[in-house]
């Protein structure tokens, strides 16, 4: 998963008054891990680049079809279990809660059909864009921990360069991707938010895609903390887990001596090479 500091077993045996508090962990206390051993991909992960799509959802989605929603008939088991009881008290509440588990999986079924439909049109709309204006790969970075898991945009490879995420979105706000967007109500910015500062945002949300096709979607959660990056090709449409990556200095972790990161990390972790030019 990259690296990763397991919390309960490292303080496993250790008693702490009520006002203690565990030690911070070290760099050095971190284990690199492959992506596969927490449930995400074994090797580089592929995606696709596809069309934009303007219409209304489908079963070429992959899942039931929405018009049927909400209609499915409980189960052949439950049908069986319910039949000697039918018309009785308990044969009536068996059905209702067959009807909402139903109601419930439609549901489910609903969002992962959307959940596709916005990844597919975010690769649609970035990943073409991200092309022309140069981009060869997009490298990211993520941590997290207990609660949460959190993906962040670095910075996009041009050339010799490395474009940190205003940058990226300004030159993006330049190409056709502002008119592509507005046949995908989903994507259009809000009121009063510039074409600039929403790209920003979608290059966010497209790191957390990625990082949730490599890891797997439940990434950052459990008693332990980790971090990591990845290098996304977007010429291959591949994402690969970096196994030298360092953690972000302002990321969600607590590390005790993150200060000590080596000191050429900022260039991988979207210091804008043209910033660099200037101030020299």
């Amino acid at each position: 998963m990259p690296y990763f500091f397991d919390e309960e077993n490292a303080y496993a045996e250790q008693e702490l008054d009520e006002d203690e508090d565990f030690p911070l962990p070290t760099l050095d206390q971190f284990e690199y891990l492959p992506p596969e051993v927490i449930g995400g991909a074994s090797g580089p992960v592929s995606f696709i680049v596809s069309e934009l799509e303007s219409g209304p959802p489908t079963t070429d989605d992959g899942a039931s079809d929405l018009a049927q929603s909400g209609s499915a008939r409980p189960s052949w088991w439950l049908r069986l279990l319910i039949a000697p009881i039918a018309g009785t008290k308990l044969g009536k509440y068996f059905s209702r809660m067959s009807s909402e588990l139903n109601e419930f999986k439609s549901r489910l079924e609903k969002s992962a059909i959307l959940e596709r439909r916005y990844r597919r049109n975010l690769f649609a709309l970035l990943v073409p864009a991200l092309r022309s204006v140069g981009g060869t790969h997009v490298y990211c970075a993520y941590d997290g921990g207990n609660d949460e898991g959190f993906a962040y945009f670095q910075h996009l490879q041009v050339g010799n360069e490395q474009w940190k995420a205003s940058l990226t979105a300004e030159a993006l706000a330049n190409t056709n991707i502002v008119k592509r967007w507005q046949s995908v109500p989903t994507f259009a910015p809000r009121e009063g938010v510039a074409p600039q500062a929403h790209l920003a945002e979608l290059l966010e949300s497209v790191a957390e895609v990625w990082a949730t096709m490599l890891l797997g979607s439940g990434f950052g959660t459990g008693p332990f903390q980790m971090y990591g990056a990845f290098t996304v090709n977007l010429q291959d449409c591949t994402i690969t887990d970096d196994r030298d990556a360092h953690p972000l200095p302002h990321g969600n972790l607590e590390i005790a001596d993150i200060g000590d990161i080596d000191d050429g990390s900022s260039e991988r972790f979207g210091e804008d090479s043209r910033d660099q030019d200037e101030e020299n």
